[in-house]
């Protein structure tokens, strides 16, 4: 029986970045977390390894004079108020993902995802070669992958989408940034955010 996709219909179009093989950070409240790491109640996967890179210590430590957005080990950052904001969420969301995230935009929401068959109880569904052996990688998306969908934000609850340059370093690295109505901030590094932003915009309004 063919697995149902997690989406509505009229969700077909979307905006999707991929967050693979960094780790995820946030400072709220002025105290930094990186990485963060999959919670008590994040899904048991496959592979239970923790796949991203690290960070800069100095970074980690949430010491003066290093920039979290310098670091290319961090993927995606939260900055916010207190652990209950969205952008928290999102970024505690991502980590269960242990490295292989994605974040889609669709015209109703955002959406923190990962493949499905990385979920310890999931079938292998994947081809059978050679006495019986699986056929490729359950540990990576591939074409045709049903996402598993760890956390969503409805649209009524994102106030923004545009194009952020964060950082000490130059050029300064660039970032998707989304504002939620909350007020907390969720960066995504993206080398070319802008073509990303337009097209979320157009979906979105």
């Amino acid at each position: 029986m063919t697995e149902p996709l997690p989406f509505a219909p009229d969700e077909a179009k979307s905006v999707v970045l991929d967050v693979k093989w960094v780790c995820l950070g946030s400072r709220v409240a002025g105290v930094v977390t990186v990485p963060h790491l999959p919670g008590a109640d994040a899904p048991r996967l496959v592979e239970d390894r923790h796949r991203w890179r690290l960070p800069a210590e100095l970074i980690a430590n949430g010491a003066p004079g290093g920039d979290w957005a310098d670091d290319p080990a961090i993927g995606c950052w939260a900055e916010a108020a207190h652990p209950q904001q969205d952008a928290v969420r999102v970024v505690e969301a991502g980590a269960a993902g242990r490295g292989l995230v994605s974040v889609a935009v669709t015209r109703r929401r955002l959406v923190v995802m990962f493949p499905r068959k990385l979920l310890a109880d999931a079938p292998d569904t994947r081809p059978r070669g050679m006495f019986g052996r699986p056929k490729g990688n359950r540990t990576d998306w591939a074409e045709g992958d049903i996402p598993h969908i760890q956390f969503s934000v409805p649209q009524d609850r994102i106030a923004g989408y545009h194009t952020a340059l964060v950082g000490r370093s130059i050029p300064a690295p660039r970032f998707l940034a989304v504002t939620f109505t909350d007020g907390s901030v969720l960066f995504i590094r993206c080398d070319k955010p802008d073509p990303h932003v337009e097209k979320i915009r157009a979906l979105t309004t």
